[in-house]
């Protein structure tokens, strides 16, 4: 659906587009309870020929698979087989994993390309051109990538600071590699919630917005409808409870945010809605589902009582 829907140029980003579409899906779609539980909102496609036709579009899918089919059959013509067959290899591996987004993969890749070409092109000019190319280029990347790497580890050795809940702490620490780790979806989200437990909604919405465009993961769109619920914008919390539901129904949470928001609104058939809802079997029961369950019954129970009182 997402490609349809963007098939020429793609999103730029696979997570936050599957995760749209997916949400886009549940809602207007009848669906099966086997649909629903075995939903899931991955960063990765699991086949690098989609998540490229999602990000890039369908002709950036075309061109790459016929540089590959070139490539390969040349160096079966050429006698490099065992390069040709890396390629090969690499492009039924392609099919049921994510190679292209592991450097090791990435650099197997390359070397066989080179291989190839260095037998194709048969000429000491052009092969020198090539490799001096291809070593500017990588330490351009190389040189990119090194802020992003310190900054990383910056963060492995304060990221205690979030899991212990000290949250003003985390705050300084995580803001002086914010400029760094500004693509990193999981960073940006526990940034967000460390500012929504400090009570800044409003900067805590702007940096989930951003985080929403990095990865998919519906607890985002919770903690965005919490921020506005911190605001007393009421309406806008259930709107992102919906889209959190929508987007994984499997997941209880958002129902129980949408019970515990039409409580606080006085909407009793609203709670009583969502609480059929919650009293379904979910894809992952655990102690949180059961509490929450738990304390959903106990509320629907003493409106019960408190309509017999008034009765």
């Amino acid at each position: 659906l997402a490609i349809a829907e963007e098939p020429l140029f793609g999103y730029g980003t696979f997570a936050s587009a599957y995760a749209e579409a997916q949400e886009r899906y549940f809602s207007t779609f009848d669906l099966s309870t086997l649909t629903m539980h075995g939903a899931a909102c991955p960063d990765y496609a699991f086949c690098e020929y989609l998540h490229y036709a999602v990000v890039g579009g369908v002709p950036l899918v075309v061109v790459v698979v016929a540089m590959l089919v070139t490539v390969m059959v040349v160096g079966y013509r050429r006698g490099v087989a065992g390069l040709s067959g890396v390629m090969t290899a690499m492009g039924v591996f392609a099919l049921a994993s994510y190679p292209l987004h592991i450097p090791m993969f990435v650099a197997v890749l390359l070397l066989a390309v080179v291989g190839v070409l260095v037998i194709f092109i048969e000429r000491a000019r052009p092969l020198m051109f090539l490799f001096v190319g291809l070593a500017l280029a990588g330490m351009m990347q190389a040189s990119r990538m090194e802020p992003v790497v310190m900054a990383n580890r910056e963060w492995g050795r304060v990221r205690h600071l979030y899991h212990s809940k000290r949250y003003a702490l985390a705050r300084q620490e995580y803001e002086k590699i914010l400029p760094q780790m500004i693509k990193n979806g999981v960073f940006l989200f526990e940034y967000g919630h460390i500012l929504h437990n400090l009570a800044v909604p409003n900067l805590s919405n702007n940096i989930l917005m951003r985080c929403c465009r990095h990865t998919g993961d519906p607890m985002v769109l919770n903690i965005i409808g919490k921020n506005y619920r911190q605001l007393e914008s009421n309406d806008s919390a259930m709107y992102y409870y919906r889209k959190s539901a929508c987007r994984l129904p499997s997941r209880m949470y958002p129902y129980y945010l949408m019970f515990d928001l039409q409580e606080a609104v006085g909407d009793i058939a609203g709670m009583r809605r969502t609480a059929t809802i919650i009293e379904s079997p979910f894809r992952v029961e655990s102690s949180a589902t059961r509490e929450m369950r738990s304390e959903v019954q106990k509320r629907i129970d003493l409106i019960g009582k408190t309509s017999v009182i008034y009765e």
